[in-house]
């Protein structure tokens, strides 16, 4: 920086002496002098960005000789390679007027000159400070290399004018052969690309090891003029190969024409490349590309760069040519890869037809619980560009979530987003079924969490879809100009937990869409007026009042119903939820009912009884009907575990009869439970009464049945079919207390029997009766209340044996009686008045069969 330094205190003296317009000019040379030495000018850029072309400068050494004497310089030199110095006009006087450009408008100073040893150059300015550069001549060609600069410094190179003509008129000539050389050479690139066929490529005999190639149509527009134009690009970034990860990608591209710099003819052609267009998913993949136009103008060659970072690593080079064959290559590929995911994608839409009805599972990873079960509806939407699914997932509300088909590695899959943020990828398997992982949320991934397993149960084309939805809407449009009446269920729970609440609505729509009807809920016995709105294949409905002879139940009036037109033919079927709980809601319109058929499908069968509506879950209960019809109806009985939910134990063992009727337009079963006396308890047969509703679906035959209709103090009961191969074990005490049932067996005496008088008694004696228990016995007659006691003493039962025994009563002791000891149990010794008026009795043994 010394140099520098000394410049900066000649440019102060020559303000003193040469005037303004010399300091200015000498302010200029020494800013070029030292910005050579010290760093980077703003008139020479630094290095090139990734992508764009090294301008033309002295990267080599001129081959020549140094400058021997001062005569060999005498003339104008004009630059021909990037520098500060414009032009050098030697004089004989040792004088040199030096022209430096800065911007557009160049500024020029005398300074004066000498040839040091070595053939240096020596620049000197008036007030004595001096710039030094080292000189190669070959001909007409002069390169100077300022010393000061060391190891970063930059040649310049200049060509002699010929005599007589000034700088200024030889860079006009100049710039009118470079214009007429760019001229040609974009007439020359711009009929190029006008061409079919043409590809960028890695020029053959390149060190890349990348190989690519690109098919280029320009589709508006016309390079010629320094225009834009807009054009398509396929790119192949593997030729040779199919790769899922690096498809064949689409894009459109922006180009242009331009001069590569100004001091060469050349020309540099710039595509934009925009994100693939197709196909899907490589809307990531963007670059540049940069061609430029060399060698000789009429024979030039076409090479540059590549620059695609979401594809490539780094700058790739790049070269033009017309080649036919290889671009119907690209676009060959691109068909067939196109055709290939059409076919993977066709797949999973075939597989999914207009709508399916799937059940399975998702599972968890790592052992994360027990599986989840699925029961789903995946249907196409009326635009065909996507899917709605209706989904019950493990005890979760129903769900409605959207659904698309995408590729995964090459392969169709279905991508699920339900309302929770959780997400599917299921792809079709040999065996037909849908597979794939899942994710808690779309910031997770698909490897981590687990998988979701479903089976097909049933498909619909997508023709029967799209005439379902015509005759639903010619339903709704037309079907409910008068009232008519709907039955079905509201579902709450799950699996073993659900309950199937009866409904029956009556609905009707105005031709301005206001729709207005009764909802009546059979188990708890409310009846609610509803109204609301229609819109397209919906209706909205909110209560508006109880109904005549409702149980005034206030949560009903909260309820809001919004229902959903699912099928019109051959029964209109709405399906829809309620607002204030999740309730999903399946109506039907309602026909006209069999009873017998009611019968006909549980005659004869065997059910596993459940009672929602606890929280405890005990062992089984088991309800068996005969086969035959007695009187009307079913008959049989219950068997098994507790089911009351309560500690009395009531129930079973139960006598059970069935018969049919019809609420509101729902084919009923009235079911009629008489329990069997209690020993224990003491407590006799008591009637429980149910009402019910039974029907085959696809799951098979299930029954719902409620207790009284009280809000909210309902006991919820649902039976489904047992098994086959399950043995139901009746135990003997079960089957003694049934047929003490059905014979009609107590187990409290009588308070006031009248002599003559026959009862059956339901007996089981225990060790403390034997001990406490007092009775009393004479003549074959026995008295007292320790009947269990007596019956041992008589021998018609024994200890711990449940048996049942004929109680008959005769007269009254009247008479002092002794104790009598018979088969362990020991009567009591007592007096009795002759007025005694309690009678007697005698026992026997009941056989039951």
């Amino acid at each position: 920086m010394r140099f520098e330094n000394m410049l900066q205190k000649a440019v102060s003296k020559a303000g003193r002496t040469l005037g303004l317009y010399s300091c200015q000019a000498l302010a200029l040379l020494a800013v070029a002098v030292s910005t050579a030495g010290c760093g980077k000018s703003e008139e020479q850029p630094a290095s090139p960005r990734p992508g764009q072309p090294q301008q033309p400068a002295a990267a080599q050494p001129l081959k020549g000789r140094d400058v021997g004497k001062a005569s060999e310089l005498v003339g104008v030199w004009m630059r021909t390679t990037p520098g500060e110095l414009v032009g050098l006009e030697f004089l004989k006087s040792d004088q040199v007027i030096v022209t430096i450009g800065q911007g557009s408008r160049p500024s020029a100073m005398t300074l004066n000159y000498s040839l040091l040893e070595g053939g240096r150059l020596s620049l000197v300015s008036g007030g004595g400070a001096t710039t030094i550069y080292q000189t190669t001549r070959s001909k007409d060609t002069l390169e100077l290399t300022p010393e000061t600069a060391g190891p970063a410094a930059r040649p310049q190179r200049f060509v002699k004018l010929p005599s007589g003509q000034t700088l200024a008129e030889g860079l006009r000539a100049q710039a009118q052969a470079l214009d007429q050389e760019r001229l040609e050479r974009i007439e020359a690139l711009a009929a190029l690309l006008r061409q079919e066929g043409l590809v960028l490529r890695p020029e053959s005999g390149s060190q890349s090891s990348i190989e690519w190639v690109a098919a280029v149509a320009i589709e508006r527009g016309t390079p010629e003029g320094g225009a834009e134009f807009d054009g398509v690009l396929t790119l192949d970034p593997a030729p040779g190969r199919d790769d899922v990860l690096r498809p064949v990608t689409r894009h459109a591209f922006r180009g242009a024409l331009s001069p590569l710099d100004e001091f060469t003819g050349h020309i540099r052609l710039r595509l934009d490349i925009a994100p693939a267009r197709e196909p899907a998913g490589q809307e990531d993949v963007r670059g540049v590309i940069e061609i430029i136009s060399e060698g000789s103008a009429d024979k030039p060659s076409y090479r540059g760069t590549l620059m695609m970072n979401d594809r490539f690593a780094g700058t790739l080079p790049a070269t033009l040519a017309r080649d036919a064959a290889a671009a119907s290559a690209v676009d060959s590929k691109l068909s067939a890869q196109k055709a290939a995911r059409e076919a993977a994608v066709r797949a999973v839409v075939d597989a999914l037809g207009g709508r399916i009805r799937v059940r399975g599972e998702k599972a968890a990873l790592g052992g994360g619980g027990a599986p989840e079960p699925i029961e789903a509806v995946i249907e196409r939407t009326p635009d065909g560009q996507g899917y709605t699914i209706a989904a019950d997932v493990g005890a979760r509300p129903a769900q409605v979530g959207q659904g698309a088909v995408g590729l995964v590695l090459g392969r169709g899959a279905l991508y699920v987003s339900l309302p929770t943020g959780e997400q599917w990828r299921l792809q079709v398997e040999e065996d037909g079924s849908l597979q794939g992982p899942w994710r808690p949320n779309p910031r997770a991934d698909f490897i981590s969490s687990g998988n979701v397993s479903l089976a097909i149960e049933r498909l619909w084309s997508v023709a029967e879809v799209e005439a379902e939805r015509a005759a639903i809407a010619q339903f709704m449009s037309e079907g409910l100009g008068t009232p008519r009446r709907f039955t079905g269920f509201s579902v709450r729970g799950r699996g073993d937990d659900r309950e199937y609440h009866p409904l029956t609505l009556t609905l009707a729509v105005s031709p301005a869409g206001e729709a207005t009807g009764e909802l009546w809920s059979l188990g708890t016995r409310t009846g609610v007026a509803v109204g609301g709105r229609v819109s397209g294949n919906k209706v909205t409905l909110a209560p508006t009042g109880f109904l005549p002879g409702s149980e005034q139940n206030r949560t009903a009036l909260q309820q809001r119903l919004t229902i959903e037109l699912t099928a019109a033919e051959p029964t209109p079927v709405f399906v829809g939820q309620s607002g204030a709980e999740p309730l999903r809601l399946e109506l039907a319109e309602a026909a006209a009912g069999d009873a017998a058929s009611q019968l006909a499908l549980l005659r004869g069968g065997r059910f596993v009884v459940r009672n929602t509506s606890i929280s405890r879950r005990p062992e089984p209960t088991y309800l068996l009907l005969d086969s035959e019809l007695q009187e009307g109806g079913l008959t049989g009985m219950l068997v098994g575990h507790n089911i009351t939910g309560s500690t009395s134990n009531k129930l079973p063992p139960g006598i059970v009869r069935i018969e049919t009727g019809e609420d509101r337009g729902h084919q009923i079963l009235r079911i009629m439970i008489d329990s069997c006396p209690q020993v224990v308890r003491s407590t006799e047969s008591e009637r429980f009464e149910f009402t019910g509703i039974a029907w085959r679906d696809e799951e098979g035959l299930v029954i719902q049945a409620w207790d009284a209709p009280q809000a909210g103090n309902i006991a919820w009961w649902r039976m489904e079919p047992v098994a086959a191969d399950i043995q139901i074990e009746i135990t003997q005490e079960e089957r003694t207390r049934l047929a003490a049932q059905r014979i009609g067996a107590v187990v409290t005496a009588p308070r006031s029997p009248a002599v003559g008088e026959s009862v059956l008694m339901l007996i089981r004696a225990a060790d403390r009766d034997l001990r406490v228990g007092q009775f009393f016995f004479a003549d074959g007659r026995y008295g007292g209340s320790a009947i269990a006691a007596a019956a041992v003493h008589a021998g018609v039962a024994a200890v711990d044996e449940l048996a049942v025994v004929r109680i008959t009563y005769r007269e009254p002791f009247t008479a002092a009686v002794g104790p009598d000891q018979r088969n362990g149990a020991t009567s009591s010794k007592g007096t009795f008045r002759p007025g005694n008026q309690t009678p007697s009795f005698t026992l026997e043994r009941v056989q039951l069969p």
